[in-house]
């Protein structure tokens, strides 16, 4: 199961915390600091989707203002031709 954005920051916390512990054995940081790496690439794909999603929402809002501005423009000529 892959963990939310939320719950990849409370790992890497935990990861951090433990790296920053001298208890831990080579191997062990080792094996911690492979899997902060996964989780931050993780984490950087999904706010480059996040951001991928926002800018289609923001282009489709735009246009969705520019569809209603043509219509209402497209009215005012009619009335004003009348």
């Amino acid at each position: 199961m892959e963990l939310t954005f939320e719950e990849s920051l409370d790992r890497l916390e935990v990861i951090i915390g433990r790296l920053d512990n001298d208890n831990s054995s080579l191997n062990d940081a080792l094996t911690d600091y492979e899997e902060a790496v996964g989780i931050l690439k993780r984490c950087h794909d999904m706010l480059s989707m996040a951001e991928r999603k926002i800018e289609i929402l923001r282009i489709k809002k735009d246009k969705k203002e520019i569809e209603i501005a043509n219509e209402s423009d497209y009215r005012s000529n009619l009335t004003d031709e009348t």
